[in-house]
């Protein structure tokens, strides 16, 4: 069983100091987990994949697994990023009551499907 768990951070959650929502909301992956989420592209700029992702209630929903490449596109962008990301969504964030500080694990199921807790 492949697994990833994560505390997540005040920047993952939107924090900018101690105020909410003033950004957008993602989960980090190290790049040590890479192997556990779908392969993403260093030859296509940001590239990315919907993952399915099902609920502790079974609702299934998709969200973004987003790659942040720039570093390997040095003549179009300045920011040498290198990072992946998953988006969060409003029902996954009501769904796992997430902010900084909660864990949240994803376990593959199947190549792109993870069941989230």
């Amino acid at each position: 069983m492949e697994m990833f768990v994560k505390k997540l951070g005040n920047q993952e959650s939107g924090y900018s100091g101690d105020k909410p929502d003033q950004r957008g909301k993602y989960i980090l992956i190290p790049n040590g987990f890479w192997k556990h989420f779908p392969p993403l592209s260093t030859t296509l700029l940001n590239d990315q994949v919907a993952i399915r992702c099902v609920l502790t209630d079974g609702k299934e929903v998709g969200l973004n697994y987003y790659y942040n490449n720039a570093k390997f596109f040095p003549q179009i962008k300045k920011r040498a990023h290198n990072e992946r990301r998953v988006y969060r969504s409003k029902t996954i964030d009501g769904a796992l009551e997430l902010d900084r500080y909660v864990i949240v694990a994803f376990i593959k199921l199947s190549n792109e499907r993870y069941s989230v807790f």
